[in-house]
């Protein structure tokens, strides 16, 4: 939540929620009841991925209205200076978002990526079972290689908490059954667990290039 929006707007929000009219109060402390009854049903999904808060959106926006309507209040009865003053905050803060936003997406360049995937893909036998420690749950790979995989799970705080003291040779086994390759493109995650590093290694490289390696599984 606080990478979402930052602690300020949430803190913010939940005072407007307090300082709402009486029937938008108890509408906005409803929701919010409501949102935390939707977290603790879906305990991992919330803690590990960002769109699953998106229904909070509405929430801190309305939470910050009745602050905003103090604020503006008393703006209307300042003096001029202070409803420019006013403007130009607004438009600073909403430009610095705008412009922060916008240096997330130009940071990194994709270029290259339909060209990588497309290389994975054509590096897997057609209709192989694969299973796959990859990136954006092997989207990128079904979208630009057709090829879809089976997928390895990630290395989290709840998932090892989840897999504490399994032996980690019967979980590949459980895991990998059926499948004919063990792919990996996401070596950041294949370091996170040793354990799996050190089972991979036992089987042969059955096809690698640059940022991908597939192991067999059969062999």
């Amino acid at each position: 939540m606080g990478s979402l929006f930052g602690l300020t707007a949430l803190l913010l929000a939940a005072a407007g929620t307090l300082l709402a009219a009486r029937p938008a109060r108890w509408l906005l402390a409803g929701a919010w009841i409501g949102y935390l009854a939707y977290g603790l049903a879906l305990p991992f999904q919330m803690y590990t991925h960002s769109y699953y808060h998106i229904q909070i959106i509405p929430l801190v926006a309305l939470g910050l209205a009745p602050v905003a309507e103090i604020v503006f209040r008393q703006a209307e009865s300042g003096p001029r200076a202070l409803r420019a003053g006013l403007a130009a905050l607004i438009l600073i803060a909403v430009g610095y978002e705008a412009w922060a936003a916008r240096s997330a997406i130009v940071a990194e360049n994709f270029n290259d990526a339909p060209g990588f995937w497309k290389s994975v893909g054509e590096a897997i036998p057609a209709n192989a079972d694969v299973i796959g420690l990859t990136q954006d749950y092997g989207y990128d790979l079904m979208y630009w290689g057709w090829r879809k995989v089976d997928l390895w799970p990630l290395a989290t705080d709840l998932a090892d908490v989840k897999n504490g003291g399994r032996d980690p040779a019967a979980r590949f086994a459980d895991l990998t059954g059926g499948d004919r390759y063990f792919l990996v493109t996401a070596f950041g995650q294949l370091d996170h667990q040793p354990e799996l590093k050190k089972i991979l290694q036992g089987y042969p490289v059955a096809v690698q290039g640059d940022g991908f390696v597939v192991y067999d599984l059969r062999k």
